[in-house]
């Protein structure tokens, strides 16, 4: 199957500094692997850090009843993730931020989990992040510096496996 790459984009963030990202959509078959191994509940909260177009927390409500949390600093995807939330009849499960996944606390928002498809060098820059949650899943990518699990092209972090900082 192949996967569609969005365009590169530049956008404008708070600290003025202008930085190009490209985008690619997470594969169905990656998205429904990493609910799976998140082992989510109606009682978890799932933050997508860089979420485009809402299609994980989309899944992952529907698969698991769980509630959940969208980053994403693309104005453009974000309004996409507030319609198909919307489309999917989930807007009193899903909320979507437009700002800055460096800037999200997890805490503020009882966060359980976290999917993030990001590049490596972002992971590292969140990696912090992780350890408030008690389990989280990265496609492609492990995060630097956590200890994960590798099942195929899904890496898992347990709050369980690593101390909690």
């Amino acid at each position: 199957q192949a996967v569609r790459l969005d365009p590169v984009v530049t956008e404008r963030i708070p600290n003025q500094q202008i930085v190009q990202f490209g985008q690619e959509n997470t594969p169905w078959p990656i998205i429904e692997q990493m609910i799976r191994l998140m082992n989510l509940t109606p009682e978890d909260t799932v933050a997508d850090l860089g979420c485009g177009d809402g299609r994980v927390l989309i899944a992952a409500s529907t698969m698991t009843g769980c509630r959940g949390i969208g980053v994403e600093i693309d104005k453009e995807k974000c309004e996409q993730a507030i319609r198909n939330v919307r489309e999917a009849g989930l807007s009193a499960k899903i909320t979507i931020i437009n700002g800055d996944v460096l800037e999200f606390e997890p805490s503020l928002h009882k966060t359980t989990a976290i999917t993030a498809y990001l590049y490596p060098d972002l992971l590292e820059k969140i990696s912090a992040k992780f350890y408030s949650v008690r389990v989280a899943a990265t496609p492609y990518h492990r995060v630097p510096n956590l200890k994960m699990e590798q099942h195929g092209d899904v890496w898992i972090f347990r709050s369980d496996s690593h101390p909690v900082k």
